[in-house]
């Protein structure tokens, strides 16, 4: 590279890439890792250079400091951010199991690239989308129906002429190369909300999965190369004016992006990067300087990949945008995906003087409710420098604003920037404002549930400890270096209060922790783990690992006032308004979310129901406020002839897969469908509409990688092509007790008249952790290995054994069937190589009925006296989180008389009753032995369950 940029020259700034691209060999034998880590650990500081941190929280107790831990940096030292980044990602790759699946090779649309990533509203552009099956795309469909998109044929030569005949020949003509890629024209209504899309692409053999396409406000171009030099001709700067959004890629590892702008003295402009945001892989690091040389600032990973800088000009003149890929290596190939570079490494570059929020304060509003907000950012309308506010060593701006909360959010995720799967099962909507330039990025604010309360002044220390009143919402920042926030409250006795801190899942780049103390003794009774949270991290399609920590259930021990402490375990440097946070205390809130992905575990897909087959969602419920129910799974939007059999999500599993069919002679549809869990929770009927999300990019099969997956827009729902094999479970038992054995027959149909060969069939679920898909010792076969079957053969059996272990409840059981079958998208095909085909089967409810729901204990039952009554307390312990009552009745053997005792009931979440022994005057004194106490539970509702303990008492005068 030519000319220099003192006092960083050019020639710096390469040799110091060259030096990075010495470590890129051994980078990249290892960049799935840190790729991994990058998804999972979204360590997002902005100008943050320290490479450790101690953890305040023990500083502020009195205790020796935590070991440093490593955290995610910028410029010279991202080397011990990565092997930090690879150490970490390795013990996370530890918890995660894995299953024997092959994905299905049938060929299925699959859409990796969208081509420009975005456009302008009220514009129409051609976009070119990229993937594996799509060459027969005939549609294109968005998640804002608005949208319109009509495909553009590719230009066809005429064919050859035979010189013999002088005739057209179409047989000498050049074999027909199959596309990677098909064009489209999408028009765009002028008011379409702004942020991401998702659009498909649909073809014979069904619909693909969901693409980000980005709409702005902004003028659009695209990148011009070459572009990767400063002065050398033709190889320059692309001009850019002020907003405008450029949609470019960084076509190899060693790619670099120039581009130049024009701005006015003391105008403040915004240079923002998307990838992450529009589904690329791109981690690009961007860099500002001006025409005198001065390097003016440098960015990456202000939220995941997307990078974001400002530069206020101190002078009228050029300023030039330096974009490269950190550390000059691409991540590795995926399995299943297209190779690394122009396909997968797209960028936005948005070049503007309109506004940027960082922080909203505070960061939750009631549903329905207005809320008078402070706003931290960049070129906010009214906005003033707040000196307190820095980011990167610039000053923010500060202003204030009134937003109300829609007033039917809860249940909803309204947003249309990325989310991923640790925020993904939050309630929130978004927020923006605009200037005369354009409007700002979209800002997401939480949906809370109980009053809002906001962190005033000085609390930084237990003397001055804010005063809360419960239920409550406490929303506050990270502020300075080493804040600790302080706030008290009063509970009584026996009260219970679980306390839950939100600040990660909200977007903020936080690693926060609590304690809870008594002032009264100074003793701690709770503090946070230091360890990431990784409830919920069950799935490996939707890993919610988050540096939010876990929840805290508060049982009070005596009447009195107690003190919550609140900060960042990285608060010695990082702090400031990005880093807010929302602290829930409130009683049992007894609610569930759920999230609904396609079936395939390891690539990108959508649901595809083959006419008279199945296919399968999984989905995957959070539960919330001790809530144990099971919920029971619907679907609106079904077209005639698809159905979706009654199913469960059963109370003591975290997913299950939901099945839905298309009977035979169904027409061929494609369209959205709602997904909906209805459950009881006191008493009343509860119902939640499942949240759709996907898979980005595929991981190799069976490895221990989670998935890198995003919420979506909408579930879609394609009924295409024919089933290449039919599977029907049935079992000889549908209601089994603990301890039981049944045997499960699977039917097998073969209608693609070539699958001759054998089938294997097994479970589809995770049964490998305990309250995963299905219980641990809830078997099908031996050890739930698939079994067999032959060619020729029409079914198979399991043998079914239900453990004693087994928790109580309905199991939705679903079976996955795979072969290699001779197969061609043109039937016409002389040669048909093999391919891996899979079916469905429709679902099969194994109901697993309690021994006991718990154990059972008498005390006071010694002795009674004649003439007298006796009181007998009867003590339950719950199993099972059993909270139905018992009946509770004294049971006499044949001979036995002279006591009896009314019956009484144990109400519903307690624990013990009075049995009553009552000895009239008649009674003949002496041993009454082997008396009964029995109490009698109904499993749902209508299954009894009776506990027996055996007693003797001694008549005395």
């Amino acid at each position: 590279m030519a000319g220099s940029f003192g006092p960083m020259t050019v020639s710096d700034v390469a040799k110091s890439h060259r030096d990075l691209c010495l470590l890129s060999s051994f980078i990249g034998q290892l960049r799935e890792f840190e790729f991994l880590v990058s998804l999972l650990v979204p360590l997002t500081s902005v100008g943050c250079r320290s490479t450790m941190f101690f953890n305040p929280h023990n500083a502020r107790l009195g205790r020796e400091p935590s070991l440093p831990r490593f955290h995610r940096t910028t410029g010279a030292k991202s080397m011990k951010r990565f092997l930090c980044a690879l150490s970490l990602g390795l013990v996370l790759v530890g918890l995660v199991q894995s299953q024997n699946r092959q994905p299905s090779g049938m060929p299925v649309p699959r859409l990796y690239v969208v081509t420009p990533a975005g456009a302008k509203a009220g514009s129409t552009v051609e976009i070119t989308v990229g993937g594996f099956n799509i060459e027969d795309a005939t549609q294109m469909v968005f998640s804002d129906p608005r949208l319109k998109a009509q495909l553009v044929a590719e230009p066809t030569e005429p064919p050859p002429v035979d010189p013999k005949t002088k005739k057209t020949n179409p047989a000498m003509g050049k074999p027909k190369a199959t596309p990677s890629s098909v064009k489209f024209k999408v028009t765009i209504p002028g008011d379409i909300s702004l942020g991401n899309h998702d659009l498909r692409v649909v073809t014979a053999w069904g619909v693909s999965n969901p693409r980000a396409f980005h709409i702005g406000d902004l003028n659009e171009t695209n990148e011009v190369e070459p572009n990767n030099d400063i002065e050398t001709s033709p190889n320059k700067p692309q001009r850019v004016e002020l907003n405008t959004t450029v949609n470019a890629t960084l076509n190899q590892p060693n790619d670099v992006d120039y581009y130049v702008f024009k701005a006015a003295k003391g105008q403040r402009v915004i240079v923002s990067v998307l990838s992450t945001s529009i589904d690329s892989r791109a981690q690009p690091a961007v860099e500002i300087y001006d025409a005198k040389n001065r390097q003016l600032g440098e960015n990456l990973f202000y939220s995941v990949d997307d990078a974001l800088l400002d530069v206020t000009a101190p002078e009228e003149g050029d300023y030039f945008i330096r974009i490269y890929q950190f550390t000059h290596t691409f991540r590795t190939a995926l399995t299943g995906g297209l190779p690394p570079g122009t396909s997968d490494n797209q960028y936005r570059l948005s070049v503007s003087t309109a506004p940027w929020i960082d922080a909203v304060v505070p960061n939750v509003i009631q549903p329905g409710q207005t809320a008078t907000v402070t706003i931290w950012g960049r070129n906010l309308p009214g906005g003033k420098l707040d000196p307190t506010a820095k980011l990167d060593n610039l000053i923010l701006e500060k202003t204030t604003a009134t937003i109300t909360a829609p007033a039917d959010g809860t249940g909803r995720l309204r947003f249309s920037g990325v989310v991923m799967p640790s925020g993904g099962l939050v309630d929130g909507f978004e927020y923006r404002t605009k200037n005369a330039s354009g409007s700002s990025n979209p800002y997401l604010i939480g949906l809370a549930r109980h009053p809002v309360v906001t962190e005033k002044g000085d609390n930084d220390t237990p003397e001055k400890a804010q005063p809360v009143t419960l239920p409550c919402e406490i929303a506050g920042v990270i502020e300075k270096r080493n804040d600790s926030d302080w706030y008290k409250f009063t509970a009584k006795k026996g009260e219970t209060w679980n306390i839950q801190v939100i600040s990660q899942r909200l977007g903020a780049p936080t690693f926060m922790t609590f304690a809870l103390r008594n002032p009264k003794t100074k003793a701690e009774i709770y503090e946070a783990p230091l360890e990431p949270n990784t409830m919920a991290g069950y799935s490996r399609r939707f890993f919610r690992r988050t540096e939010d920590p876990y929840g805290y259930r508060f049982i009070v021990p005596e009447d009195g006032e107690y003190e919550l402490m609140i900060t960042s375990r990285a608060a010695g440097t990082m702090f400031g308004p990005r880093h807010t946070y929302a602290v829930r205390i409130s009683k049992d809130d007894p609610d569930f979310r759920l999230v609904a992905l396609g079936e395939e575990e390891y690539v990108p897909s959508a649901a595809v129901v083959p006419v008279g087959g199945s296919q399968a969602f999984n989905v995957i419920v959070e539960r919330e406020g001790e809530f144990g129910g099971d919920i029971q799974l619907t679907v609106e939007g079904l077209p005639p002839g698809v159905t979706c059999p009654p199913q469960t999500l059963g109370g003591g599993v975290k997913e299950t897969s939901l099945v839905i069919s298309a009977a035979p002679g169904t027409a061929e549809w494609v369209g959205t469908v709602k997904i909906i869990g209805s459950a009881i929770i006191g008493g009343k009927k509860v119902t939640q509409e499942a949240r759709a999300a996907s898979i980005v990019w595929p991981v190799a099969p069976n490895g221990n990688t989670p998935t890198v997956t995003r919420i979506d827009r909408d579930i879609i729902l394609a009924v295409k092509g024919k089933p290449i094999f039919v599977i029907t479970p049935t079992i000889d038992k549908a209601d089994l007790v603990q301890g039981d054995k049944a045997t499960c027959k699977v039917k097998l149909d073969r209608p693609y008249a070539e699958a001759k060969g054998p089938v294997q069939v097994g479970v589809i679920q995770t049964q490998t952790r305990q309250g995963s898909e299905l219980p641990v010792n809830l078997k099908f076969g031996g050890n739930n290995q698939p079994i067999a079957i032959n060619a020729g053969q029409a079914d198979g059996t399991f043998a079914v054994t239900v453990a004693a272990d087994v928790p109580p409840g309905k199991y939705n059981v679903v079976f996955r069937a795979s072969s290699q079958v001779p197969f061609s998208k043109d039937p016409m095909a002389k040669t048909k190589p093999p391919v891996t085909a899979i079916a469905i089967s429709s679902p099969l409810t194994v109901n697993v009925l309690p021994k006991s729901l718990a154990t059972l204990q008498v005390a006071n039952a010694t002795n009674a006296k004649i003439g007298q009554k006796t009181e007998v307390v009867v003590r339950v312990t719950r199993l099972y989180k059993f909270e139905g009552e018992f009946k509770v009745e004294l049971v006499l053997p044949p001979g036995v008389a002279g006591i009896s005792a009314a019956t009484v009931t144990i109400p519903s979440g307690e624990t013990e009753a009075k049995l009553m022994f009552d000895v009239p005057a008649s009674a003949a004194p002496g041993a009454r032995n082997n008396l009964t106490v029995k109490a009698t539970a109904m499993w749902d509702g209508k299954v009894p369950t009776v506990h027996e303990q055996k007693i003797n008492v001694n008549v005395v005068k």
